[in-house]
């Protein structure tokens, strides 16, 4: 990752192939919980929720060096567009609908737009 040329994060997103069931998933718990190990490099990340509007919900994790489980709830989602935020913290379930992806990123820039 660099910050040359506009640069500053990389990232990789993932679309469910059903996205209905993905939302009843979503809607079905109060967060997300995935499981994580920073092997090598920087273990500052996000996880991300996006709309198809393209707006991104997203937090701040530290991957440790052993398998961790992270959970992270819709409360603590902060909305973001084009990395800047655009509304107050916390993912309301009418949006849920619109989540068409997520994603996780290495970013110089924490979930609330202030330097990493």
């Amino acid at each position: 990752v660099t910050r040359r040329g506009g640069g500053g994060f990389a990232s990789v997103r993932l679309e469910p192939s059903d996205t209905a069931a993905f939302v009843e998933m979503l809607r079905s718990g109060s967060g997300l919980v995935f499981r994580v190990r920073c092997m090598e490099g920087c273990p500052a990340w996000k996880v991300q929720l996006s709309d198809r509007s393209g707006v991104s919900w997203q937090a701040d994790f530290t991957a440790p060096g052993r398998d961790t489980d992270m959970t992270v709830a819709f409360s603590s989602l902060l909305p973001s567009f084009r990395g800047r935020i655009v509304g107050p913290r916390g993912l309301p379930a009418g949006k849920l609908d619109g989540i068409a992806s997520i994603g996780f990123m290495l970013s110089f820039l924490t979930a609330d737009g202030q330097d990493s």
